[in-house]
């Protein structure tokens, strides 16, 4: 299965660093280093392909059963 390009958007805070994509609704992922939300965020499209397993319903295809790659972006506000 090819993988699928999503982007995903990391920004700061002054605790750590969060990441979404709008290609995939209500995942997200968070941690006191960008690696640690890179990994969150894996780990949380894992969590919900389980969730989808257990109940026997389809993933939404923007999963793509978890073939993803990440273009990752920086938002550039600044930190109020």
């Amino acid at each position: 299965m090819k993988k699928k390009q999503v982007v995903a958007i990391i920004e700061a805070s002054k605790t750590g660093f969060g990441i979404y994509s709008d290609s995939l609704p209500g995942i997200t992922g968070y941690g006191k280093s960008v690696e640690e939300a890179k990994a969150d965020m894996q780990s949380a499209i894992e969590e919900v392909l389980e969730a989808y397993k257990e109940d026997g319903i389809e993933p939404m295809k923007e999963l793509n059963n978890g073939n993803i790659e990440f273009i990752y972006k920086y938002d550039d506000r600044k930190l109020v």
